[in-house]
């Protein structure tokens, strides 16, 4: 039996993360010219985008990403992320961090939460080098 129309209940079913997205609700895939992307509709932009690969982690949240957040979104998390782990020194090692990280992914993707600000008035300058 097709792995892809297997029932995803019940004794050696497929995980939900695991189903392609080409058979999730909500999404279709494009066969004419050179986009050959799934897209669907995304929850944070309200755009059609293509969809992610696959989720970005193995538990709800990654699930809930995959389901409503397009590529582009998904980079722009990743380029906001970037600047928090720069800026506030962040070490994902330590629990307390990686809440931090997981509260501003949640409040950049599905604006739920507050979201850390970074301070941009000394931008360009450098204050720890004495002349």
């Amino acid at each position: 039996m097709d792995q892809a129309v297997r029932n995803v209940e019940g004794p050696g079913a497929l995980e939900p993360w695991a189903v392609p997205a080409s058979t999730r609700p909500g999404t279709h895939s494009h066969n004419a010219g050179v986009m050959t992307d799934t897209t669907f509709a995304c929850t944070r932009c309200q755009r059609p985008g293509p969809a992610l690969e696959k989720p970005p982690f193995p538990n709800s949240l990654g699930q809930r990403i995959h389901a409503g957040i397009c590529q582009p979104c998904w980079q722009l998390w990743l380029q906001k992320q970037n600047q928090l782990m720069n800026h506030f020194g962040l070490n994902t090692m330590d629990p307390d961090h990686r809440q931090m990280l997981l509260d501003n992914l949640k409040g950049f993707l599905f604006n739920e939460g507050p979201m850390s600000q970074i301070d941009t008035a000394l931008e360009g300058t450098i204050t720890h080098i004495s002349k």
